[in-house]
């Protein structure tokens, strides 16, 4: 085992104790990644810290995350935040693999289509056509599955009731 040098034992002797459990606790060589902690320009405790975090997050990982945590919270949004965000637009958002997802705003065109055989099929029967029939002459017309068409039309389609729900 190294004894420490009486040089390097009377500095430490020198130090202040807080400053020393500070040193001792906190990691060295800038390993934190967290922008916060590495972006010298910023002031300590800005109002926009979680938003900042938050950006940083989908730049930096990928992590989407945090950020549409954010945007569904009532946080406060500065105008800062408002330039952080149009500025991510601007750039635009790496596309996840595979399938892109349908935006909130709109359906799915499988959903639309869902969605038009069901209307269709409720107009039969309110004309006086048997459920059954109605059902199948709207899937006929769509080239749908019926049984598709029935749940849709009884309201057990989830993924259509939530689409329409959020809507």
């Amino acid at each position: 085992m190294k004894r420490k040098s009486s040089k390097a034992a009377s500095d430490q002797a020198e130090l202040d104790p807080e400053l020393l459990a500070l040193i001792k606790t906190t990691p060295g060589g800038g390993l934190s990644r967290d922008i916060l902690d590495n972006a010298f320009w910023r002031g300590d405790h800005e109002p926009d810290d979680a938003w900042v975090a938050a950006l940083d997050q989908l730049d930096r990982l990928g992590d989407k995350r945090p950020l549409t945590t954010l945007l569904r919270s009532d946080f406060k949004m500065t105008p800062k935040v408002r330039l952080y965000l149009a500025d991510l637009v601007e750039r635009g958002v790496r596309s996840p693999r595979g399938h892109p997802r349908v935006p909130a705003y709109t359906l799915s065109a499988a959903d639309a289509m869902l969605l038009q055989a069901r209307d269709r099929a409720r107009a039969y029967v309110e004309n006086g056509l048997l459920v059954k029939d109605a059902i199948a002459q709207a899937a006929r017309e769509f080239e749908l599955d019926e049984s598709k068409v029935a749940n849709a039309l009884r309201g057990k389609r989830g993924s259509l009731r939530r689409r329409l729900k959020n809507l």
